[in-house]
């Protein structure tokens, strides 16, 4: 809780990692479960928000042969991380926070770029217009 400024479920830390969402928020929700004397007041990680490297690379590379495929080591091999410590916690940890800064920038840069595109584009009755070449 020293990390939730406010104590509430809205404003505690957004989990970030590689397949959180099907993978470690639910072993967190399980073990809080189990063996948290206070859990029905203990909240772990933001209710709304979470960032799952999955999630942000899945539609970069979705209908594509760029990428192998969606595991932490094909993302490491695609981007020129060095496999070096590996499937150990910290580095995997430092790994997933390098991809998500590259990837969140990225979007961003795409926002940038295209946001005075799509800002109503759904007010006419038109046919979708392409907005990336």
């Amino acid at each position: 809780m020293k990390y939730n400024t406010e104590k509430s479920k809205w404003t505690a830390p957004i989990a970030t990692g590689h397949n959180i969402k099907g993978f470690d928020l639910i072993i967190a929700a399980r073990m809080n479960e189990l063996f948290s004397k206070k859990k029905a007041n203990t909240i772990l990680f933001n209710n709304l928000h979470h960032v799952d490297s999955m999630d942000l690379v899945y539609p970069l590379f979705e209908n594509t042969n760029e990428l192998s495929g969606y595991s932490l080591n094909a993302l490491r091999e695609f981007l020129g991380i060095p496999l070096d410590g590996a499937h150990t916690a910290s580095v995997d940890v430092e790994h997933v926070a390098m991809i998500v800064r590259r990837i969140l920038k990225f979007y961003r840069n795409i926002g940038e770029a295209y946001l005075d595109k799509i800002k109503g584009s759904f007010k006419k009755n038109t046919e979708v217009e392409v907005i990336c070449d």
